[in-house]
């Protein structure tokens, strides 16, 4: 009896081990919008014709219950890495500079008005976070004339707790 629970057992674990496995590779799917396998390949990052590679930084406050504006994007950055030299650089792209929004979806007053509307009035209310980055992105492209081939959207609780953090 005492070998059978072992074996049991055992077989219980590998089996817990194979389904926990299995829900981190397809969690991992919307996480890393890939694979958990990406964070250990040595791939090189996409690079403009400089030889850098740019992401855009962004931030918004959807997290934050009780704010006015969730999907303003209340800071925006351009990071800029030589993968070569190893130097990096990064700007801040103000968000109140006055921007053209062309074809926006989103019903608003104007076809020009402030940076940081950009993402939510492509956002579509939490329906397609892509469309509102690439949006941001153009707008910044646009802006700079950097490529940019990468974003990274946080939003207020990343922000606040790397602030306290930091202290």
């Amino acid at each position: 009896i005492i070998k059978r629970v072992i074996i049991f057992l055992v077989l219980l674990l590998i089996a817990s081990g194979i389904y926990l496995g299995v829900k981190t590779i397809l969690a991992s799917n919307s996480v890393f919008k890939g694979d958990i396998f990406g964070l250990v390949q040595q791939k090189k990052l996409q690079q403009d014709e400089g030889g850098r590679t740019n992401i855009l930084l962004f931030g918004t406050s959807e997290d934050d219950p009780g704010h006015q504006a969730p999907y303003l994007t209340d800071s925006i950055m351009v990071l800029s890495i030589n993968q070569s030299t190893k130097d990096a650089y990064m700007v801040s792209i103000p968000r109140d500079l006055e921007v053209r929004y062309e074809d926006c979806p989103a019903s608003i007053a104007g076809y020009s008005g402030k940076i940081n509307v950009v993402y939510g009035c492509y956002y579509d209310d939490g329906n397609d976070e892509e469309a509102g980055a690439n949006a941001l992105i153009s707008q910044v492209s646009n802006l700079t004339g950097l490529d940019v081939q990468y974003y990274a959207h946080v939003n207020y609780s990343v922000v606040r707790d790397v602030v306290g953090a930091l202290g």
